[in-house]
């Protein structure tokens, strides 16, 4: 998941309540962001967000996500319009709604360019751009003007040219949906939207539809996030709840905020470890977890 802090710090959210995990051991106080069939995404009041399994959860948070108020709450977060920079400068507005690896066909048909079905000139004008720089990424360029695009389909004899596009599926103002590349986007941009990128294509290979719905939740609820408090910087972080009885009087029970080091691909995670004090929980989750470094640490229970 996402972990979006803030670069200001935030009240403690109008809505905001204690949620308990199914054991009574693990608690957190923060307010609704968004859930679905599977899982809940809650925002500290620092501005942190982290998803949790609803099973992981106490039968009375499950109950509260049966209220109109509460889904009304989520549908608020999840359907606003966001606006995305692409690397020319150009803005993309639209809904983020998955992650997607299509295959895309380029072709000229009676005189005309089609891009899979759809008339060149059809489209609309921010995704015409996006054509461009398509074409532009085939030819090695760094853009191509519309007059040099036509010309370079011309050149394919009316054979079509297939390219495969990896990025997210976006909902324009139209409503129709939309596939743009991660190459496109600024670098702010790319890192948010690219987190779960590695999770989802690993799950649509293996054909594993519930991992899928898992990224495409959270890849909805990072962007809802990140465009509502323009904070690009990180990601939901995957809350790992292990909740075993604590050894009374031996240890405690500590929330590790682990961030992914470079070169790995994964999303920051909230972990569970325990440990006589904040040094012996690092130590802990950085022994689980070595291809993470150490955020912030909390200490759930005694």
């Amino acid at each position: 998941m996402i972990l979006l802090a803030a670069a200001i710090c935030f009240a403690t959210p109008a809505h905001a309540r204690t949620w308990t995990d199914k054991t009574g051991v693990y608690t957190i106080d923060a307010e609704l962001f968004a859930f679905n069939d599977e899982h809940v995404v809650l925002q500290r009041a620092d501005g942190e967000l982290g998803m949790y399994k609803l099973e992981d959860l106490s039968d009375a948070d499950r109950e509260y996500l049966k209220d109109e108020d509460a889904l009304e709450a989520s549908q608020a977060n999840l359907d606003k319009q966001q606006v995305w920079t692409l690397t020319s400068g150009a803005k993309v507005k639209g809904l983020v709604v998955d992650y997607a690896r299509v295959e895309v066909s380029i072709q000229r048909r009676r005189g005309k360019l089609y891009i899979n079905d759809r008339a060149y000139k059809n489209l609309p004008p921010v995704y015409q751009v996006i054509t461009r720089k398509v074409v532009a990424q085939i030819q090695q360029k760094d853009d191509v003007t519309e007059q040099e695009m036509f010309a370079w389909v011309r050149t394919l004899g009316g054979e079509p040219k297939k390219v495969t596009i990896e990025g997210v599926r976006m909902e324009l103002a139209d409503e129709n949906e939309y596939v743009v590349p991660f190459f496109l986007f600024d670098d702010a941009s790319y890192d948010l939207l690219q987190g779960g990128w590695h999770q989802w294509l690993a799950a649509h290979e293996k054909d594993d539809y519930e991992a899928k719905d898992d990224e495409t939740f959270r890849l909805q609820s990072s962007a809802a996030s990140a465009y509502q408090r323009q904070q690009f910087d990180r990601q939901i972080a995957i809350a790992n709840l292990n909740m075993n009885a604590i050894r009374a009087g031996v240890t405690s029970l500590w929330e590790v905020t682990l961030y992914p080091k470079p070169g790995n691909p994964y999303p920051p995670r909230w972990v569970t470890v325990y440990g006589r004090d904040s040094l012996v929980a690092q130590q802990q989750a950085q022994m689980q977890f070595p291809a993470y470094t150490i955020g912030s640490v909390r200490k759930v229970s005694r």
